[in-house]
């Protein structure tokens, strides 16, 4: 699989859905980015990015009318304060991982494991191993039953007191503070985004 595959099958589904007069719903899980996930095996916030990344940079293939008319639906993807899409935060962290946590190193991104996708996987200043997700807007109970997942799947490989989490997100559920304050092998991290606008001089 390679980026000019998934974005060859954006194109061709969307000529297809305009042709046959469907609504063609972008950002939907029962939509596009659902079936992109699920033929291609990638996360759905991946396949989103695919789907922006691709009418972005939209040619005669896929035509600035198709582009305007369902650009609104990207609204769901796109919240203020907050990255357009987790795989834009993830590259983010993974080129500065540090801002994270002092001492992280990365050991891997979009790590497979047998019951899943990790984020981001590093090693912490004390040897210890951390599984790191990231969620673009609020994280719920469902982001703690991830990192839950894969830490109970490294426990074959790594000491329990080897392995932590850290879920970075623009916001928690309280419930989700509650669980952290129990379980202190989990960290969270709030994330925000300052935007500076200059003059540009002639």
């Amino acid at each position: 699989m390679s980026a000019q595959e998934i974005k060859d099958y954006i194109i061709k589904r969307i000529k297809e859905m305009k042709k046959r007069g469907e609504k063609i719903k972008l950002y939907s899980s029962k939509g596009l980015k659902g079936e992109i996930s699920r033929k291609f095996r990638i996360k759905e916030s991946t396949a989103g990015y695919h789907i922006w990344k691709t009418l972005r940079n939209f040619s005669s293939e896929v035509d600035a009318e198709v582009y305007n008319e369902e650009i609104e639906d990207a609204e769901n993807e796109l919240i203020s304060g907050m990255f357009t899409l987790e795989e834009e935060l993830e590259r983010q962290l993974v080129n500065n991982i540090e801002i994270i946590e002092p001492g992280l190193i990365l050991k891997g991104r979009q790590k497979k494991l047998d019951g899943g996708i990790v984020d981001i996987l590093a090693e912490d200043s004390k040897s210890n191993i951390v599984v790191i997700e990231l969620k673009a807007g609020n994280a719920d109970t469902k982001a703690v039953a991830q990192v839950l997942n894969y830490m109970g799947i490294l426990l074959k490989k790594y000491p329990r007191d080897k392995l932590r989490a850290i879920i970075v997100a623009h916001d928690f559920d309280e419930t989700v503070i509650n669980i952290s304050k129990a379980m202190p092998m989990i960290t969270l991290k709030k994330y925000d985004i300052k935007i500076e606008i200059k003059d540009v001089t002639p």
